[in-house]
C-alpha cells in the first residue's frame, strides 16, 4: 500500500542536556542516545524531498543492513518439546527480541506458562537470542546463512544471567521478533517461517517503527491483515493474539507519533472482529493499556520505549491475559512483583589508551594525534559515557553516547598529557555505574 510521508519524525531532534544526560547527547528514532548528527539529519530531509517515500523505503532497508548486520547464550537448537506441544510464536520488534541482559517479556510469559502447568507449551520461530551489541560479533558456532531471506539477522545476543536454564535448554528462547523491524518486512517471510514452525497460536506485537517509519494508521491495520492472511496460508487453524502500538516518551523527532499511535491503536480495535474465523480466531492485546509508556513520562522503558524489567512483566500480563480470557490457557494470576532489582550495571575495567599519530597532510608535519581508549565490554550494558581532562585539570564530557567498547578523542596536540575514564549506562531508570579507574597518556 502507499505510504505516506512524515518528514517531522526525522528532523528537530533534540540536542540540548535532558534528564540529566551528557550534554550534546540526542535519541534516535528507536530512542537511544547517540551523539549529535545535524548532517544525518539535513542528509534525511533532502532525500526526502528529493526522492519521496518509496525511494526511501529502500533507502533505509539497505542503512539497516549496513549498520546492523545478521542472534545467545547457547548455539540455537529447536524446541526439543515441540513435537507434542501447544506451540506458540512471537512475532515482533525490538520490543519483543529485547537486548543482551533483558529476561525480555517473552521469558516473563513462559514462566507465566508454567507457573500455570503448562508444561505442555513450546515456544518456537527461527530467531534463538536478543539484540547484541554492535561490537560483539557472531560467534563461530554460530549457523551460517540467514534465517530470513533478504533480512540481515543478530539474534546472538544472551538474555539476563539468571534465567531459568530450563528456558534455554528446551529452546524456548525462540522466536520471530527483530530490533527495528516493520510488520510490513514480515510480508514477505511470515508464511514460510510459519510453514516450518506449524505454531498454534501467532503472538503479534510489532507496528511502532511502522508508524514511526513512512506508513500511516490505515496502511499499518492493512499490513495486519495480510499477515494475518499469510499465516492462514500455511497454517489455517492458527489462533491469533494481537498487541496494539504502546506510546512512547515524547521526543523532538516524532511530535506527530502519539496521535497516529492513538488512531492506529483505535482502527485495529475496530477490524480485529472482523478478522475472525470460526477456525481461526483473532483477538486484541491492549498492549498500550497495560505498558506504563506515555509521552509525558515512562517508567516501563529503560529509554522511553524499550521495556525494562517492569516492563517484560507488563506486556507478558498483557498477553497473559488475553490468552487465558480468549483462550483458556494458563490461569488468571499473574503477579507482577513489588520489587523488581535494579539491572547490574558495573563499571569498565581493563582501560587502554592508543596514541595514534594524525596523517601528514600536503607534505607538512602533524602536530596532532587521536587517542584511541578501549575497555572491556560490560554484559548487557545500553553503552558508556566518557570524560577526559588534562591531567590535574577539570573532568569534561566525551560528547555522547558509545554503543562501542571503545571511543576516540581526535585532534589532541602532541606533547600533552590526559587523564580518560568510563562509566557504563544501563538505562533511564537507574543512575549510572560509577567511573572506572583512571587510565593517563601522553601524546
Amino acid at each position: 500500500m502507499a505510504a505516506g510521508p512524515k518528514v517531522g519524525f526525522l528532523d528537530d531532534f533534540d540536542s540540548d542536556e535532558v534528564d540529566g544526560r551528557d550534554a550534546g547527547s540526542e535519541r534516535d528514532w528507536s530512542g537511544r542516545w547517540i551523539a549529535p548528527a545535524p548532517r544525518r539529519r539535513i542528509l534525511v530531509q533532502i532525500c526526502f524531498w528529493t526522492f519521496g517515500a518509496t525511494t526511501l523505503i529502500a533507502l533505509f532497508t539497505i542503512i539497516a543492513w549496513i549498520i546492523y548486520p545478521t542472534t545467545t547464550l547457547a548455539t540455537p537448537k529447536p524446541a526439543e518439546n515441540a513435537h507434542n506441544a501447544i506451540k506458540v510464536m512471537v512475532v515482533g520488534d525490538s520490543i519483543s527480541q529485547g537486548h543482551e541482559g533483558d529476561y525480555t517479556w517473552r521469558y516473563r510469559l513462559w514462566q507465566w506458562f508454567k507457573d500455570s502447568g503448562h508444561e505442555d507449551v513450546a515456544f518456537v520461530g527461527p530467531y534463538n537470542g536478543t539484540f547484541p551489541p554492535l561490537d560483539l560479533p557472531r560467534p563461530p558456532s554460530w549457523p551460517p546463512g540467514e534465517p530470513s531471506p533478504g533480512l540481515i539477522t543478530r539474534d546472538w545476543g544472551g538474555y539476563a544471567t539468571d534465567v531459568d536454564p530450563a528456558w534455554l535448554e528446551a529452546g524456548d528462547n525462540v522466536h520471530f521478533a527483530h530490533w527495528g523491524r516493520q510488520g510490513a518486512q514480515f510480508r514477505p517471510i511470515i508464511e514460510d517461517a510459519v510453514r516450518q514452525a506449524q505454531p498454534d497460536y501467532v503472538i503479534l506485537a510489532l507496528g511502532f517503527n511502522d508508524l514511526a517509519w513512512l506508513y500511516w494508521p490505515t496502511d499499518l491495520v492493512g499490513i495486519v491483515q495480510d499477515l494475518v492472511t499469510k499465516v492462514r496460508a500455511a497454517k489455517p487453524d492458527t489462533k491469533f493474539a494481537v498487541g496494539n502500538v504502546v506510546q512512547r516518551l515524547a521526543f523532538g523527532g516524532g511530535p506527530k507519533l502519539p496521535e497516529l499511535t492513538r488512531t492506529y491503536n483505535t482502527m485495529l480495535e475496530d477490524a480485529i472482529p472482523q478478522w475472525s474465523t470460526d477456525q481461526s480466531p483473532v483477538e486484541l492485546v491492549r498492549m498500550r493499556e497495560s505498558y506504563e509508556c506515555d509521552p509525558w513520562g515512562c517508567p516501563a522503558a529503560h529509554d522511553g520505549l524499550h521495556p525494562n524489567a517492569l516492563g517484560e512483566y507488563q506486556i507478558a500480563k498483557a498477553f497473559a491475559r488475553t490468552l487465558h480470557e480468549k483462550y483458556g490457557l494458563g490461569s488468571s494470576n499473574f503477579t507482577i512483583p513489588a520489587n523488581i532489582p535494579p539491572r547490574p550495571c558495573a563499571p569498565p575495567t581493563n582501560l587502554k589508551a592508543l596514541v595514534i599519530p594524525d596523517a601528514a597532510t600536503n607534505g607538512t608535519t602533524p602536530n596532532t594525534a587521536t587517542i584511541h581508549l578501549s575497555w572491556d565490554r560490560i554484559y548487557g550494558a545500553f553503552g558508556y559515557y566518557s570524560q577526559h581532562q588534562f591531567t590535574g585539570g577539570n573532568w569534561a564530557v566525551l560528547p555522547g553516547l558509545s554503543e562501542y567498547s571503545s571511543v576516540d578523542k581526535t585532534a589532541v596536540g602532541l606533547g600533552e598529557s590526559w587523564e580518560m575514564r568510563v562509566r557504563t549506562y544501563c538505562g533511564d531508570q537507574q543512575p549510572n555505574s560509577d567511573w572506572s579507574s583512571v587510565v593517563s597518556v601522553s601524546t
